[in-house]
């Protein structure tokens, strides 16, 4: 069945006309050859593109932006699909890039590109087919060369008969050079990819980071650079520091300015596995929680204080908050649910792929929260005037190369967490934004277009606040040389009619003041806003959620509106240069920022450089403290306390006693049933996975 409506107009990345005739001769009748439209990301463009490279789903919007860019840059891009006609699916795809050249006239060159096949097909000639006829295109444009950019395996293996394919043959000693220095490259990136050292997805892609076994017996710490000054001391011996690091603006660097030309390389996060939290706070290894965005209510309602005022109000934030119930935080969850979806991801894997699976968690450099790396990030932009009230902790641990971290929190800072939270105010907004998740989501997609109505019950109120209820996602992703496998909440998704799902984030946030009745408190509360946009941003940003819909509110606990963000477009609204939403100069236009309010090649620069920072030395100080067996019944393994000092100004790190592992890290009671904060269980699986992968 077609999942786009096969009658309306195609809007094609180019003209049909520009693919020569003969082209068209060379299917059979059940296939269509046709350029790109803008329809084709729901007729199965990423499940094709999948079959070549590990692609994320971006969702329709982004790819659509990406298209119009293509189609924008006339007489670029010629990217062609075979369509077959029953299923009105995509079943093969590529591309040629036409260059614009200085020499030799003026020339033009051509790059075949993304040439592949759905993998059920590759026995009907469809990638001979699609190559041929992006070459002829690319002849038909004047290009003098065209180089087909894959392997000459590949090449072979779309069509047997091709060869180099050159329109121009008085440069073929240069030509000869430079496939000679490429064969040259391609056979030491083969025996990296053979030797483990390299991911055969980097043909694709940026150089990926060394391989972390290697990084685990480098000797020494990371060479300084130029915005980080770290320092590493040889006595391993507790309360001595093994290395510290200053925040890039103690270093001497001019006010205003970044130490960071570009942000470094983000991998687009790619979905492991998911778990949830049922009422009582009991983990499953299946997606039961997981909630659907159906949005908020209609803003209909009048305002229960101000009694002049319009029915213009949505829904009231404060509805069953005598019915709240909250998770107990006092005994702190560690990393464990994340690495029991990690083990479990594993051990439910067919004997056939286990290892395969098992691959992503041992090549992850990594482990942690979403939160956690949220927090690093973030410190970045702490002020001189609001840096932490409170040092941030974190415990680490380094495990068959790969680093697991956690956020420390003592048990007075714990208890004094605890009174803050209990305080009526802070309660009450605290469960405002839970509130809102309730009347924005439902737990079955088939009740997102049902009508809102529930006995006794405001419109759009989906179910009482209960904390322990969580749906969480595990993704790995890569923040420069820092492969990352990380876990968070996902408070719901956004089914679609493609049968893909886009997931949300939902927050609350306290109205803005309209500027024509006070501008210059509209101004500080604008700011405001935006600077809390960062951690909306990062939050999203890391785990891959797409969109961020937040609902603002009066100081009653009233909507009175709520926005919806695309993720990715929210650096472009607070970066210099655009404009300052609700501000307008004396002749009415836009106020233009003159500087960005944050950048997140900051943050993300800073973050990579911290996680850097900390596997070099945690790397370095666990091959030189090998784990202890069964010592009185337990396993003894290096744990070390990573400090954000406060004010912030600099990181160090330690190496904790056994006693402050017993006492700290493991409250006492669950010293048995840990290696340092890890549970044996997942702690001794990994172990013997490695031993096995030695053995093999």
């Amino acid at each position: 069945m077609p999942s786009v409506d096969s009658n309306s107009p195609l809007r094609l990345a180019f003209p049909a006309s520009d693919i020569p005739t003969e082209c068209f001769s060379l299917l059979g009748d059940e296939y269509e050859l046709r350029p790109l439209a803008s329809t084709d990301y729901a007729r199965g463009f990423n499940e094709v593109l999948s079959c070549l490279v590990e692609t994320p789903d971006l969702g329709e919007a982004a790819w659509l932006e990406r298209f119009d860019a293509m189609v924008a840059a006339n007489g670029t891009y010629f990217p062609i699909v075979i369509v077959s006609k029953s299923t009105d699916r995509i079943v093969a795809m590529g591309s040629v890039v036409v260059e614009l050249k200085f020499f030799r006239g003026l020339t033009r060159v051509g790059h075949v590109e993304d040439i592949v096949v759905n993998t059920k097909l590759h026995s009907k000639g469809l990638g001979k087919v699609i190559v041929s006829t992006v070459m002829k295109i690319a002849e038909a444009k004047g290009c003098s060369n065209i180089i087909l950019n894959c392997s000459d395996e590949k090449k072979r293996e779309l069509d047997p008969s091709i060869k180099a394919h050159r329109l121009d043959s008085s440069a073929d000693k240069t030509f000869a050079l430079g496939v000679e220095s490429l064969l040259r490259k391609v056979r030491l990136l083969l025996q990296r990819i053979a030797d483990g050292e390299e991911d055969p997805l980097s043909i694709y892609g940026p150089p990926l980071m060394p391989d972390k076994r290697a990084l685990d017996a480098r000797d020494g710490p990371a060479a300084p650079t130029k915005r980080l000054t770290p320092h590493n001391d040889t006595d391993s011996a507790p309360d001595a520091i093994l290395g510290s690091l200053k925040h890039p603006r103690m270093t001497g660097i001019p006010a205003g300015t970044s130490p960071y030309a570009a942000a470094p390389p983000f991998q687009q996060p790619t979905p492991l596995c998911s778990f949830s939290f049922d009422e009582q706070r009991r983990l499953w290894q299946d997606d039961r929680c997981k909630r659907f965005y159906r949005g908020p209510p209609a803003y209909t309602n009048r305002h229960p204080v101000q009694t002049r005022a319009p029915a213009v109000f949505g829904a009231d934030l404060n509805y069953a908050m005598d019915r709240y119930v909250q998770r107990d935080e006092s005994m702190p969850e560690h990393l464990d649910a994340l690495v029991a979806a990690l083990q479990h991801r594993t051990e439910t894997a067919s004997a056939e792929v286990r290892d395969e699976v098992d691959q992503e968690r041992r090549r992850a450099g990594v482990v942690t929260w979403r939160g956690i790396i949220t927090k690093i990030c973030t410190a970045y932009e702490q002020s001189a005037s609001a840096r932490f009230a409170d040092p941030l902790d974190l415990n680490a641990m380094m495990v068959d190369g790969t680093l697991y971290l956690e956020e420390h929190v003592s048990a007075s800072a714990r208890a004094e967490k605890q009174r803050k939270e209990a305080d009526a105010a802070m309660k009450r907004f605290g469960y405002y934004g839970y509130a809102f998740e309730s009347y924005c989501t439902v737990d079955d997609a088939a009740q997102v277009s049902h009508a809102r109505s529930n006995d006794g019950e405001p419109e759009g109120w989906s179910g009482d606040v209960n904390t322990n209820v969580q749906w969480c996602c595990v993704v790995k992703t890569k923040l420069g040389s820092n492969r990352l496998i990380i876990g968070g909440e996902v408070d719901a998704v956004l089914p679609s009619h493609h049968g893909r799902e886009e997931m949300v984030e939902l927050k609350t946030s306290m109205q803005i003041t309209s500027a024509h009745r006070n501008a210059a408190k509209a101004a500080v509360e604008q700011e405001r806003f935006e600077k809390k946009l960062l951690k909306f941003f990062l939050q999203s940003y890391l785990l891959g959620i797409g969109k961020i819909v937040v609902g603002f509110r009066d100081f009653h606990g009233l909507l009175t509106t709520h926005q919806e963000f695309e993720t990715l477009r929210i650096p472009r609204m607070v970066r210099a240069g655009h404009p300052v939403p609700g501000q307008f100069d004396a002749g009415g236009q836009p106020v233009l920022r003159e500087r960005s309010v944050w950048e997140p090649k900051d943050t993300l620069g800073f973050g990579d450089q911290i996680l850097s920072f900390i596997r070099d030395v945690v790397s370095k100080h666990t091959a030189s403290s090998p784990p202890a067996d069964d010592v009185d019944g337990k396993i003894e393994h290096a744990v070390f306390r990573v400090t954000f000092h406060a004010p912030f100004e600099h990181v160090e790190i330690r190496a904790l006693s056994q006693s402050e592992v017993h006492d700290e890290v493991q409250d006492k009671r669950q010293s048995g049933d840990r290696v340092g904060f890890l549970p044996r269980r997942f702690y001794e699986f990994v172990r013997a996975r490695a031993r096995q992968s030695e053995a093999e």
